[in-house]
């Protein structure tokens, strides 16, 4: 699934948790119209959680609240020993790959990691909300379950 798709579908959904609400009146208005000083611009509603304009904000609360968290550290690491091995032989010690780059060179082992995330963040496997990482793939997971519930309805 593409970005656009992806977003699409996140716009979907929060729309579908949500409810159109008047501010000014203080109101749920589900047709889309406040029913007492008529507008059409309206906030909307997460219930027990906020009222604000867009559908960003809800997208980013649903995403924090049911997706797993990327780990960047042990992904990092799984990437790494996969490309170079568990074990690394450094004269007559045969010691863990990743603590021994980490131990010689800790600096060098970040700015990698920080390039290796961009590098998924560039080609769209990982978001990014308020600092915290998600994999698109579980994003995805999560959606086509919460869609799936009204198609079957």
């Amino acid at each position: 699934m593409n970005d656009t798709e992806l977003m699409k579908k996140l716009k979907k959904v929060a729309i579908m948790k949500t409810v159109p609400f008047c501010y000014s009146c203080y109101i749920d208005c589900p047709n889309g119209i406040c029913r007492i000083c008529h507008s059409d611009d309206l906030m909307r509603k997460l219930e027990d959680i906020d009222v604000e304009y867009g559908t960003m904000w809800v997208i980013n609360h649903l995403i924090e609240k049911n997706v797993e968290i990327f780990n960047i550290e042990n992904e990092f690491q799984n990437h790494i020993t996969s490309q170079y091995g568990e074990k690394v032989q450094i004269a007559f010690l045969n010691t863990d790959l990743v603590e021994a780059v980490k131990s010689v060179d800790e600096i060098a082992w970040e700015m990698e990691k920080k390039s290796f995330l961009n590098d998924l963040k560039l080609v769209g496997e990982v978001y990014e909300i308020k600092n915290t990482y998600y994999l698109a793939e579980s994003i995805e997971k999560f959606v086509n379950t919460q869609l799936e519930g009204i198609t079957h309805k």
